[in-house]
């Protein structure tokens, strides 16, 4: 599964990934900032089925990739 999506305050929650993962631990995120030496990002699993990524400098990036592996 993967997106995009433009943090707001330094972090941006993506809800709703459908297929939904079978739990928190059985995924695997990435978050790569389109913009040339783009801040550090942090991907958190906050359900099945939800992520939040935030930037390590809490500041906001114009546009985010993600992309979820897992089952």
């Amino acid at each position: 599964v993967w997106g995009y999506v433009t943090l707001a305050s330094g972090a941006a929650a993506i809800t709703g990934i459908d297929p939904a993962f079978t739990s928190t631990s059985t995924y695997s995120c990435q978050a790569t900032a389109r913009v040339a030496g783009g801040n550090i990002l942090a991907v958190a699993h906050t359900s099945a089925s939800a992520i939040t990524i935030n930037s390590a400098s809490g500041t906001d990036v114009s546009v985010v990739d993600w992309l979820c592996v897992g089952k």
